[in-house]
């Protein structure tokens, strides 16, 4: 194996889900990451309690949340978010009573599909809790299966997927996929992901990236997920996560990469129609780089360079006629992926009549 795969490692922090998943993959491309900070418990600020936590609910369902404090709740926040950040939201103000506990009602919106409901609450101190965000589907028909397991990951390295610690070019594609059939089979609705210089590795879903089902309400089950490598150069982590349609969390996977321009060789091309009868016409070869290397080498200028008497010339023949053996370079002005670099790739050959 790799001498750049790295040993799968578990961080010791709470388990957020019940019965901890396992990553399948041909290889170890991740390592596994610590809980989310967000499970750590807040003091000296309402707590909320969520009549249905999450889940799988109907269109125009009532939620109910709890939210207490030893003193008294002043202020209330919510919204209702659908696979969008920064959702707007509805502040209730509670300034004519003395609240110590107050149920929050609000409904499901009617629409299937996924949402996110963001909720806050302030004391009377003005202290406000972190916002608390609760996923739930909205189905016709939701399951009565309860599912408490989280999703699984499948990384297939290294023809899809690179391992833990190699060398890649910016900008290469990572595909893997997620699946929840065989733990309760309520779908996988959201996909967090994130690349980071600085890796911690307790929190996973702080400034990630998310992908939600789509419009139609199709799950993201056992669907090909596609991701790039940065275009920056150096060491990155990559971290990523999901959540089921319970919305139980996976554990938190992060692979370390080493971003770097590549070099062009000679095997990165081939040299076709290099060998000619002399007719007194200038000779060319056909010089075509690999197809997954179209358009990441920049500029590329092919030049031929006469060997008399098993020496090569030094300056480089503009259009080769004279019978004879000619080197082949290609001149690589090099890209944002590829380094610019001089490669000896054949010969051409114009055989004397």
């Amino acid at each position: 194996m790799s001498n750049f795969i790295k040993k799968l490692k578990q961080v010791v922090a709470t388990v957020i889900v019940s019965t901890v998943p396992m990553i399948m993959m041909t290889g170890m491309p991740a390592q596994v990451l610590a809980a989310d900070v967000s499970t750590q418990v807040q003091t000296g600020v309402p707590v909320i309690t969520p009549q249905t936590p999450a889940g799988q609910v109907k269109p125009n369902q009532e939620l109910v949340f709890k939210i207490t404090d030893d003193v008294r709740v002043a202020r209330v926040r919510y919204g209702w978010g659908m696979v969008t950040d920064g959702t707007p939201y509805t502040q209730i103000n509670l300034a004519d009573a003395v609240y110590t506990s107050y149920d929050l009602v609000t409904k499901v919106p009617e629409k299937p599909g996924v949402y996110e409901l963001s909720i806050r609450a302030q004391t009377q101190s003005g202290a406000w809790c972190a916002w608390e965000n609760y996923l739930y589907v909205v189905t016709e028909n939701p399951s009565t299966t309860k599912d408490t397991t989280g999703p699984e990951f499948t990384f297939n390295i290294p023809s899809e997927y690179p391992s833990a610690g190699d060398t890649v070019l910016p900008g290469i594609p990572m595909t893997f996929s997620v699946s929840d059939i065989d733990k309760g089979n309520s779908g996988i609705y959201t996909i967090g992901y994130k690349w980071v210089k600085e890796l911690n590795e307790a929190d996973y879903e702080t400034g990630a990236t998310k992908l939600y089902y789509t419009e139609t309400g199709e799950s993201l089950e056992n669907k090909k997920i596609t991701i790039n490598a940065p275009m920056e150069t150096g060491k990155w982590y990559f971290q990523v996560y999901a959540l089921d349609g319970a919305a139980n969390r996976s554990q938190g996977y992060y692979t370390e990469l080493n971003i770097q321009k590549g070099t062009a060789i000679k095997d990165d091309f081939t040299v076709t129609n290099n060998v000619y009868d002399y007719d007194s016409n200038a000779k060319f070869a056909t010089v075509t780089p690999k197809a997954e290397l179209a358009g990441k080498l920049g500029t590329l200028t092919t030049e031929y360079y006469k060997v008399v008497n098993n020496a090569q010339e030094t300056t480089a023949t503009a259009n080769p006629t004279d019978a004879g053996t000619y080197n082949i370079y290609v001149k690589v002005d090099g890209s944002e992926y590829y380094n610019s670099n001089i490669v000896y790739v054949g010969t051409l050959t114009i055989n004397k009549i």
